[in-house]
C-alpha cells in the first residue's frame, strides 16, 4: 500500500496543513509540510519559507532579520532611483540652458537683421 500525502503550505506558515500518512495501522500525522515558495517538501527541522510565524525567540529574531533585509533592499532601490532622478534632472536642466542660450542667440540675430 502506498503512502498518501497531502499539504498545502510550509509547516512554519500560519496556514500550515500537515501531511497525513496512510499506513497499515492507521492514519499518522507527520510534522512535514509543503513550502509553496520553494515548491518542495519541508521536514521538521528544515527551514522553509521566510513567511513563517512562530512564538519562539529564534523565530521572532529570524522574522526581524527578514524584515531588515527587505528594508535594506528597499533603501538601496530608493538610493538608486534618487541617483537616476538627480541625473535626469541635471540633464534636463543642461538641455534647457542650452536651448535658452540658442534661442537668445537667434533672437539677437533676428533683431539685428530686422534693424538693418
Amino acid at each position: 500500500m502506498e503512502e498518501e500525502k497531502k499539504a498545502r503550505t510550509c509547516w512554519r506558515c500560519d496556514s500550515y496543513e500537515p501531511y497525513f500518512t496512510k499506513t497499515y495501522i492507521g492514519i499518522k500525522r507527520e510534522r512535514v509540510g509543503y513550502c509553496m515558495r520553494k515548491r518542495e517538501i519541508v521536514k521538521k527541522d528544515t527551514p522553509a519559507c521566510e513567511a513563517f510565524c512562530g512564538r519562539r525567540a529564534r523565530d521572532i529574531s529570524r522574522r526581524k532579520d527578514c524584515a531588515l533585509r527587505a528594508l535594506g533592499g528597499i533603501a538601496q532601490d530608493m538610493n538608486v532611483l534618487k541617483t537616476i532622478l538627480c541625473d535626469e534632472t541635471e540633464d534636463r536642466a543642461e538641455a534647457l540652458r542650452q536651448t535658452t542660450s540658442e534661442l537668445k542667440y537667434y533672437l539677437k540675430k533676428y533683431e539685428e537683421t530686422k534693424n538693418k
